[in-house]
């Protein structure tokens, strides 16, 4: 292996093809981490392509042959990749994007541009790791996959599913030096220069007309791309991080970061995140606030990724504790007072309001604050006729509406509410067995229902 900036720990070698010395260029194929910046695999691209004095050329594919392709992801996703392009453009680095399912775009194109080698951002959930895993059967060039999503890689966290956030956090501050570094500032020694046939990247809507996708879910107000997600990341920092320690829970009072949604799509890294609320000026008077966000977007995110990476029924009632399962299952007859169907779910028309509006405000903006998932999905399983079906129910919904939805911390999040994933055993109680409870009256201890709801109602 070549001299890098990049840690071998986030390097994964994924077949054995050597490089075509010949090659006229290197590609990084981007998937995950759409962006141009603070991109371990575009560093890594870089290297390669400085290192055999080739141009580079990032190619993005889009797909909409798959199941449950929804306008609003698409949209969010398209407008960020724009501003990627521009960017690349001004550091002399090719972009193309096509429309092509991803494993055969990514072959084909690398026989046209007769490319030496492949570099392609890591993916967790089970789709993401087989389409990497075919891309390595079906390149006769080298494949390389760069972990540039998390701070700690996967892999160095721990080679087994770790089981609560308290196994995690000493490891974590372990590899905290180590990992937890800025960014190296690179530029390619060749330009690309040639034309590269594809979709117009700075025409969003045009490139959403050709695709067969569903409207049902629209589009949402919220700026996407890399300098709106940093300009976010920065009004955190001001206004927010201060407030986090004693407010997170509180959906009215404004204190979470928002940076959700760019975190799934790569548009910010969680190590630029956690870099810049480390060295902020205000970091000493704001410590602890500070330290509890750094908890949630460090332990509990890379906790959520060991789970998808080592349990592949991550999205299922079988990726439960064996505790819960027990517990759930001694209570399935249990008899609910109320009992809803997905429709019903769906368009929010429970008994209760504060759940309802929860339901309305991920449907209408693309996010719901984080105490109002808990409190969403624990409610899914009290009114469903099973546990199975409610992770079902969570799932579906949150993938649907979610801008941030298909992701670890989405899953993980919803078996946590609904079974006890990385819990302990609680009181035990009808429906919930030993799950942890949450019910209205707690809610209205910590905030202002009547003020949510109407925040809701108004958007």
């Amino acid at each position: 292996m070549s001299q890098t900036w990049v840690h071998e720990a986030r390097i994964k070698v994924l077949n054995d093809a050597r490089v075509k010395s010949e090659g006229r260029c290197v590609i990084y194929w981007m998937q995950k981490d759409q962006r141009s910046r603070d991109n371990w695999a575009l560093v890594r691209a870089i290297e390669l392509a400085n290192q055999y004095e080739v141009p580079l050329v990032v190619a993005f594919f889009v797909w909409d042959g798959l199941k449950n392709a929804y306008l609003r992801h698409f949209e969010f996703m398209l407008r960020g990749l724009s501003e990627v392009a521009a960017d690349l453009d001004r550091q002399q680095i090719g972009f193309v994007m096509r429309r092509d399912e991803p494993v055969h775009g990514i072959v084909a194109l690398r026989e046209e541009l007769q490319a030496l080698a492949v570099v392609t951002d890591q993916g967790y959930l089970r789709l993401a790791k087989r389409r990497r895993e075919r891309a390595a059967l079906a390149l006769s060039v080298p494949l390389e996959a760069i972990d540039a999503a998390m701070i700690v890689p996967p892999a160095v966290l721990s080679d087994k599913q770790l089981y609560a956030a308290y196994i995690a956090r000493p490891k974590l501050r372990d590899y905290s030096d180590e990992f937890l570094t800025n960014y190296p500032s690179l530029r390619v020694k060749v330009s690309w220069t040639l034309p590269l046939e594809g979709l117009e990247v700075a025409r969003p809507d045009s490139i959403l007309h050709q695709l067969r996708l569903d409207t049902s879910v629209g589009p949402v107000s919220q700026v996407s791309g890399m300098t709106g997600a940093e300009a976010v990341l920065k009004a955190f920092i001001k206004d927010g991080v201060a407030r986090y320690k004693d407010d997170s829970n509180d959906p009215t009072a404004s204190s979470t970061s928002q940076l959700s949604a760019y975190l799934h799509y790569g548009q910010l890294s969680a190590q630029r995140i956690a870099w810049e609320l480390r060295h902020a000026p205000s970091y000493a008077a704001n410590q602890d606030s500070t330290d509890k966000y750094l908890d949630e977007l460090i332990t509990w995110r890379e906790l959520s990724t060991n789970f998808v990476c080592y349990n592949n029924n991550y999205d299922s009632y079988e990726g439960l504790p064996e505790w819960a399962r027990k517990s759930l299952e001694i209570h399935a007859n249990d008899e609910r007072e109320f009992v809803y169907d997905l429709s019903q779910f769906e368009a929010g028309l429970t008994h209760d309001e504060l759940w309802n509006a929860a339901q309305m405000e991920m449907t209408k903006s693309g996010r719901m604050h984080g105490y109002m998932r808990m409190y969403w999905a624990k409610k899914i399983l009290e009114w469903t006729s099973s546990p199975q079906i409610a992770i079902d129910i969570a799932v579906y919904l949150n993938d649907k509406y979610e801008l941030d939805g298909r992701e670890p911390g989405g899953y993980a999040g919803i078996l946590w509410a609904i079974g006890g994933l990385h819990d302990r055993p609680w009181f035990e109680r009808e429906i919930y067995g030993q799950v942890r409870y949450m019910n209205y009256n707690g809610a209205k201890k910590k905030f202002n229902v009547p003020a949510y709801i109407a925040h809701v109602n108004d958007l």
